[in-house]
């Protein structure tokens, strides 16, 4: 597993207080962090009053619904991504926030992973993802909204 922040800094953690020392400074001193175990990934950035979770898994993206979680609510879920416990999925509600990452972009266009024309679900269910960024973007600097899209790019990517 990998753990980066958005200051650019990785490394592999040994331990959960590794992780959860990161997340403290959440918010503080940094604005995101990462943790990724290859295709799958969790992901933690500061809003208003709180922490925002985001992971990947299976080919699919979502969302927590509270956008205000408390530090210690993400550690526990970072630990257990990091431990293989599966059941942080269940502690908090999460939204899916695309129907597949290797669906082409309605923006573009283009067809879905069965080969059809992109759905109303998708299309709506990009819309609600961009949404949902440019809020809690505007929150942040230019620069971190910046780093954020190109990251998501890249990761819905490969």
């Amino acid at each position: 597993m990998i753990l980066e922040d958005s200051s650019g800094n990785s490394f592999q953690p040994k331990s959960s207080e590794e992780i959860e020392k990161v997340i403290t400074l959440v918010g503080n001193d940094i604005d995101h962090c990462i943790l990724s175990d290859g295709d799958s990934f969790i992901q933690t950035a500061a809003t208003r009053e709180g922490l925002l979770v985001e992971y990947h898994d299976a080919g699919r993206y979502y969302q927590s619904t509270d956008t205000n979680l408390p530090a210690d609510t993400v550690q526990r879920l970072f630990t257990k991504f990091f431990e293989g416990d599966i059941s942080w999925k269940q502690e908090i509600p999460f939204t899916l926030q695309n129907a597949s990452s290797s669906a082409a972009s309605p923006a573009t266009g283009a067809a879905n992973s069965t080969g059809g024309k992109v759905t109303e679900f998708e299309a709506r269910s990009l819309k609600d993802t961009v949404m949902n960024s440019v809020k809690n973007e505007a929150q942040n600097s230019l620069s971190y909204f910046i780093r954020r899209i190109v990251r998501r790019f890249f990761r819905r990517i490969f």
